[in-house]
């Protein structure tokens, strides 16, 4: 086992250091760092998991259902019943706070600049998820990057935005920009804290006519719930050419972060 985890660890890195890989972050990327068994609470300077904030949601819009573990749900009835701009008021009191880069973020933003300086394809970041902490790290380093986000709400609604460094967003136009598009059809992923039974922004991909065609791998710490287990390993084996790798997110990073030499030229 260990010798396998060793050629895996070896061919991430290889394949981070040639630009065919894409990491591609969930919500449980943000909790990489978190002590197990630690609770969330409004200002406790730690983001929270999907169904944590689904039931600040909950809370706060007065969400009349038990189960309030889906983030999807509760954020469609608030935003039925109390408007759209109650729905990104109460995200934009949790989300707009300094919260630290975890050690994935940072491992990502080393791994950028290990690239740069060597004059390798610079890294392509996608994450699903509200916070800026991969900005964040990036800046840690002295990095600046080029930002492409979905806007859905404001001015440039149903819109993809592109913020150059130091510039003012631009608007791109209605579909994923090409070059993205083929970047991400002609790399592995590596999901990172993404589980297809919460994030439903992949299935939102797949609709567009995005297919995974190369080899990918998906990092995620498996609940202990054995019948969520079984949807979790189900919904991965039903994408073709994706490995599930059980594994806890702080340790893989970790591990990775021991080959970071494995970046520089031989």
């Amino acid at each position: 086992m260990q010798d396998e985890h060793e050629r895996h660890f070896a061919l991430i890195s290889r394949r981070l250091a040639e630009g065919r890989i894409v990491p591609f972050l969930g919500a449980g990327a943000s909790l990489c760092d978190r002590v197990t068994g630690e609770a969330w609470r409004p200002g406790c300077g730690f983001l929270p998991s999907g169904a944590e904030l689904a039931e600040h949601l909950a809370q706060s819009g007065e969400y009349p259902v038990r189960d309030r573990r889906d983030l999807m749900q509760v954020a469609q009835w608030i935003e039925w019943t109390r408007g759209e701009e109650e729905l990104y008021h109460l995200l934009h009191e949790v989300f707009d706070q300094d919260y630290p880069p975890t050690s994935l973020h940072r491992w990502l933003a080393r791994a950028a600049r290990s690239l740069a300086r060597e004059g390798r394809p610079q890294l392509l970041v996608a994450t699903m998820n509200y916070d800026d902490l991969v900005e964040r790290a990036f800046a840690e380093e002295g990095l600046n990057c080029d930002v492409v986000w979905y806007e859905a709400a404001g001015e440039f609604r149903g819109q993809f935005v592109h913020q150059p460094p130091g510039g003012e967003p631009q608007l791109i136009g209605s579909r994923l920009p090409i070059a993205l598009r083929v970047r991400l059809s002609e790399s592995s992923l590596l999901f990172l804290g993404y589980s297809l039974s919460t994030d439903w922004d992949m299935r939102a991909f797949m609709a567009e006519g995005f297919a995974l065609r190369v080899k990918s791998w998906s990092v995620l710490r498996l609940a202990s719930d054995p019948d969520r287990r079984q949807v979790e390993k189900q919904l991965w084996d039903s994408l073709r050419d994706v490995e599930l790798v059980p594994f806890e997110l702080r340790d893989y990073v970790e591990a990775l972060s021991a080959r970071d030499s494995d970046m520089a030229p031989p």
